[in-house]
């Protein structure tokens, strides 16, 4: 169960504006409006999700990573210049190499 929402999937607002409603302080309409209203986008939008069969959810999700792995330039030139370092400390012969074999042995253990 979410945090404050009932076991009905209802915020505890709108079991409060019910309430009124069902005191007579507020029409159903305007019930509906106030819960309507205070719903963020990322909430409606989390509600339609949870109805999309797994292949939209899914086509969403990759959406959504693709939107959010924008290059840092910054990142860019700081791996940039690991990588020169490591290929100078490899040609110098400061590091050593690892074989093929040695690499997939260690992970198949």
């Amino acid at each position: 169960m979410e945090r404050g929402r009932n076991k009905f999937g209802l915020s505890e607002g709108f079991t409060r504006a019910l309430d009124s409603a069902i005191n007579g302080d507020m029409s159903i309409q305007e019930l509906v409006n106030n819960e309507v209203e205070s719903l963020s986008t990322a909430d409606r939008l989390v509600s339609e999700i949870r109805a999309l069969p797994d292949i939209e959810k899914l086509r969403l999700v990759d959406a959504i990573l693709t939107d959010l792995d924008t290059p840092d330039p910054e990142i860019d030139r700081i791996w940039a210049d690991e990588a020169r370092k490591r290929w100078a400390a490899y040609r110098a012969g400061r590091i050593p190499t690892v074989s093929y074999e040695d690499v997939m042995a260690k992970h198949r253990e």
